[in-house]
């Protein structure tokens, strides 16, 4: 009968963060942050539990439409309220060492984290680089609004409709304005295609 084999598992396990690596880490991510991404969000959230590092950003939404604040049925003020209070899930990355870590984004359609590969397509790396992976490159948003239309709801976000699900996009900048397919945040389709 054959031996029992070890096998690395880049997310699962991983070691519980110390102390100092925490604060090492909200100051690398800050200062990447505001060198980056500056304008695209008002304020982070790094949030750290046993081996997970959650990474959040908040942005200022835009003005509503009236037909925006009829559909939801807000106010102006409890509208913006409500939009500046809802966190934009970027990541998750679980420590292995200072410079070993994995990444996970967090999947809006089933409200959960799943496993995912850098950028440079390995599984671990730093906490900057899962930063730049967790907000989406202009291109990619170009091209999800070439195919499916986006709505911009802020300074580099954009909401992209398909059915009854949608897709935040977080933009490293912004868009550019004659890019096919974006739309004002009002006018939004049921079923994403223009």
């Amino acid at each position: 009968m054959p031996g029992r084999t070890w096998v690395f598992d880049p997310h699962s396990g991983g070691n519980k963060i110390p102390d100092a690596v925490r604060r090492e880490t909200v100051a690398w991510l800050e200062k990447h942050a505001a060198a980056h991404y500056a304008g695209l969000y008002t304020r982070l959230d790094i949030r750290f539990r046993g081996a997970l590092c959650y990474i959040d950003a908040f942005t200022e939404p835009e003005e509503p439409s009236k037909a925006l604040l009829e559909a939801t049925g807000e106010t102006r003020e409890q509208f913006l309220e409500r939009v500046r209070t809802v966190p934009l899930h970027l990541c998750r990355l679980r420590y292995f060492a200072p410079d070993r870590w994995s990444l996970a984004f967090y999947t809006y359609s089933n409200e959960r984290y799943e496993p995912c590969v850098f950028r440079n397509g390995t599984f671990l790396g730093t906490p900057e680089e899962g930063f730049d992976a967790g907000a989406a490159a202009p291109a990619a948003g170009v091209a999800l609004a070439w195919r499916f239309g986006l709505c911009r709801v802020g300074a580099g976000v954009y909401d992209c409709h398909w059915g009854t699900d949608v897709v935040r996009v977080v933009a490293a900048g912004e868009l550019p304005p004659a890019a096919k397919g974006i739309r004002p945040a009002a006018r939004v389709h049921s079923q994403g295609v223009p």
